[in-house]
């Protein structure tokens, strides 16, 4: 299993082509930096915005990040744009973390009052 993190470059591209060949092949240009990497999810910073790219027995068989191609096999399930940085990370984060709260929330409840049914 490859796993790639934290690959820095600061090179900016204005412009992006992705072409994906029957749900195997993928190639992506305009690839700043990988982000992440391995056999289910891909995570790259493409023209100043995220690309998830997500499936099975991915593999990147070329990443040249000075000149923003990548090219990847594998079976690709879904892409999903998102915008850079880490502000909708933490966003994302603090919507999750009251999905939690509102679960354990629930669960809490419904525990009280079985509890109290079969006491009385």
């Amino acid at each position: 299993m490859e796993n790639v993190t934290n690959v820095i470059n600061e090179k900016r591209f204005n412009s992006s082509k992705l072409v994906l060949d029957n749900r195997k092949k993928l190639s992506l240009t305009g690839v700043e930096k990988a982000i992440s990497s391995n056999e289910q999810n891909m995570i790259f910073m493409v023209s100043g915005n995220r690309v998830y790219i997500c499936g099975q027995g991915l593999h990147i068989e070329k990443l040249d990040v000075e000149s923003g191609m990548l090219e990847l096999s594998g079976e690709v399930d879904s892409i999903k744009y998102g915008a850079g940085g880490n502000k909708n990370m933490l966003k994302s984060i603090h919507t999750n973390t009251h999905i939690y709260i509102y679960i354990y929330i629930y669960i809490y409840v419904c525990v009280c009052v079985c509890v109290c049914v079969c006491v009385c």
